[in-house]
Formats: C-alpha cells, sequence, structure tokens
C-alpha cells in the first residue's frame, strides 16, 4: 500500500465529510509518519501517552474520540485495544474507499490544474536536460518489505547461534539487571538482536555487516532504559522482543528520555545509528 494513495484518500473523505476536524488530520498523518519510521509494517503499536504529546492534545477523551473516528470512517483498523491512556492501540493502516474519487478534483479551479500541469512539464524538461549532459551514475534502494530476505529465517530464530553483541547483552542482563539466563531467554536475545540489525540495516540502508557489536548493543540499552510501559512493567528480553515496534516508536519521539538507574548510556548516540 502506497503512503500517496493513503494521503488521496484521505483528503477525498475529507473534502465530502463536514465531520472532520483538524484533529482528525493530525492524529491520521502521524500514524503514517509512525509507520514510515517503523518501514512500513502491517500492524503496529500507537502509544497512546506519546500520540497526545505529539498532537498537543491534554484531554484523553478527546483523544480516543477521533481515534475512534478514524477507525468509524474505515480508515484504520484497531487489532488490539488499550486497556488505559498509558498502553498502545494495535492498529493496522486500510485504504478507505467511501468516497469518490474525483470529487476533490472536480473542485479545483481548472486554471490552478493547468498551470500545475505546465510547470510540471517543464521541470521534467530541465531535468531530461541536466540528466543528458552529466549522465549521472544513479542506484535505487528499494524500501525493504516484510518479506525481504536478510539472510534469517524471521520464523525460526535458531537457539543455538551467537549473533554479535550477544555477549554482551547476556552479561548486562545477568550482572547488571541480575536476570537468570535461561533457553527461553536466549532465543528472545537472538530474536531481538535480529529485529535490531534489520531495523538498523533498513534505516542507514546498509548491509547488516556494516553493523558493529558495540551499535547493537547500544540500541539493546536505549531499549532498557525507554519509559515504554511494558518495560518499565516487566523489563526481561521477551518484552523487549515482542513489544519492539511500541518501543521503538517511544524511542524515536524521546531520545533522551529515560530514567532507569541500573544503566547510563547516551540514548541519542543509540538513535544516531538508526537514522
Amino acid at each position: 500500500m502506497k503512503i500517496h494513495t493513503l494521503i488521496k484518500a484521505w483528503f477525498d473523505f475529507s473534502f465530502e465529510s463536514s465531520e472532520v476536524r483538524p484533529i482528525h488530520h493530525s492524529l491520521y498523518f502521524w500514524m503514517l509518519e509512525l509507520n514510515n519510521r517503523l518501514v512500513w509494517i502491517e500492524e503496529y503499536d500507537i502509544p497512546t501517552d506519546a500520540a497526545m504529546e505529539v498532537l498537543g492534545v491534554k484531554n484523553y477523551k478527546t483523544y480516543i474520540s477521533a481515534f475512534e473516528r478514524l477507525e468509524e470512517w474505515g480508515f484504520i483498523k484497531v487489532i488490539q485495544r488499550s486497556k488505559n491512556q498509558y498502553t498502545s492501540n494495535r492498529i493496522a493502516l486500510v485504504k478507505n474507499t467511501k468516497a469518490l474519487p474525483k470529487a476533490l478534483s472536480k473542485a479545483l479551479p481548472k486554471a490552478v490544474i493547468k498551470q500545475s500541469q505546465s510547470t510540471a512539464q517543464s521541470i521534467m524538461a530541465e531535468k531530461e536536460e541536466e540528466q543528458t549532459e552529466q549522465t549521472p551514475t544513479i542506484t535505487t534502494v528499494d524500501q525493504p518489505q516484510e518479506s525481504a530476505d536478510d539472510g534469517f529465517d524471521w520464523s525460526q530464530v535458531p537457539a543455538d547461534r551467537d549473533l554479535p553483541a550477544f555477549g554482551q547483552v547476556r552479561r548486562h542482563y545477568e550482572s547488571e539487571l541480575g536476570y537468570s539466563w535461561t533457553e527461553q531467554t536466549r532465543r528472545s536475545c537472538d530474536s531481538l538482536l535480529l529485529r535490531i540489525q534489520r531495523y538498523l540495516k533498513t534505516q542507514r540502508q546498509c548491509s547488516i555487516g556494516e553493523i558493529t557489536e558495540d551499535e547493537q548493543y547500544e540500541f539493546y540499552l536505549a531499549m532498557v532504559q525507554s519509559d515504554n510501559w511494558h518495560v518499565k512493567n516487566n523489563l526481561s528480553l521477551s518484552t523487549l522482543d515482542q513489544k519492539f515496534d511500541a518501543i521503538v516508536s517511544q524511542l524515536v519521539l524521546h531520545p533522551e528520555g529515560s530514567k532507569k538507574k541500573k544503566v547510563s548510556i547516551n540514548l541519542s548516540k543509540a538513535m544516531e545509528y538508526a537514522r
């Protein structure tokens, strides 16, 4: 699903509807932006408190009312609802087909459309001339999809694979945090490090081999220090692995935010690896 298709469907709908308000625009575009930062996944978490902060909304009822309207209008599908304003809603973006696609286009002044077309043609002509003169070499990097082959079998993470940063994570988990190490913990650690590798690889547009052990470890520590509700209430490798999307989305919003006492790192440095 292309983002411009979702945006076009949204404005077709909002042009026809008298119920759409600024908060609906803001919330929907925040959902698009957050999914874009998570590299376009089918289902993802929307942390309620973080979304309210981004939108500048202080009242939870105002936020949840706008959220429910987006669901009612068919722009999102709620996979799992939050229990309160401190937890996340898990959603999936949906292409809305209720609005007439030509309604907004017909309302636009013809003169503006013609002028836009003329300007676009002029720009394209200039670009073609520049490309003919300079003949640059362009490398196109396709955005990774969920089904992309990163060299790992994500359905069955092997329990006997020592990934980069595995040793650092285990020492920190046992020595600094005081947790015991089990076979299930090992599998969660493997899965988490694979997720971190994949996220950093996509954000930096590099190969997995270019991601260092220290970079992965710094990112793991950033997640441990996160102010995410799940981390605060049940810090474990299993939580970090299963709630990866929600924790990372909050790190994107608050790269400096952390109040954990057992670790002290530069979160902006960890997030810089992913940019």
